[in-house]
């Protein structure tokens, strides 16, 4: 059973209403016994040919409603890979870190249980402004899509084993701005 309330329901359904609009696949996963809450699954296209495509799943905090005056806060969170080669995770942790100190959104991070590379930001919607927030989703979703096309082959050789932090990021397009 989900423990996402009514009114995250409506406002989740419109984001997917709007978004699907706008040409992206776009579904609800229900909150169930595995993840308790539900959660729109934006699928985004591979950023390069031979790549695999990827989502971002769009949540409310649960339990949050009661502790929260006029606002909500929605949840962005992008798992990127699953699994890390021996003996890499300090050059996972050394590139994550690098990475977020300038990305206008944090962030990337690691979660050791499951060994999971991920992208995550939450944002802070008004409550009542569809319009406004619809907005807001928009450009946070255009946001990630551009940071992980542009950061998730780094961070794949990296968790691959293939090259260390450093040595990701040479060549990078954004070289210049992390080493």
């Amino acid at each position: 059973m989900s423990v996402t309330s009514v009114t995250h329901k409506r406002v989740l359904g419109h984001f997917r209403n709007m978004l699907s609009a706008e040409g992206f696949k776009v579904s609800v996963a229900p909150g169930g016994s595995t993840v308790p809450y539900d959660a729109l699954v934006i699928e985004m296209e591979a950023p390069a040919e031979g790549e695999p495509s990827w989502q971002i799943e769009l949540s409310f905090l649960p339990f949050m409603e009661e502790q929260l005056e006029n606002v909500s806060i929605l949840q962005f969170f992008a798992p990127l890979s699953v699994g890390l080669a021996e003996n890499v995770e300090n050059e996972m942790n050394w590139l994550i870190t690098r990475v977020n100190t300038k990305l206008p959104l944090v962030g990337f991070g690691y979660l050791e249980e499951g060994k999971v590379v991920y992208f995550k930001h939450n944002a802070v919607l008004l409550n009542n402004a569809q319009t406004g927030n619809y907005q807001q989703v928009r450009e946070i979703v255009t946001m990630i899509g551009f940071l992980v096309t542009n950061f998730r082959t780094a961070l794949h050789a990296v968790a691959n084993g293939e090259k260390s932090g450093r040595e990701a990021l040479v060549g990078h397009p954004f070289e210049q701005l992390y080493l």
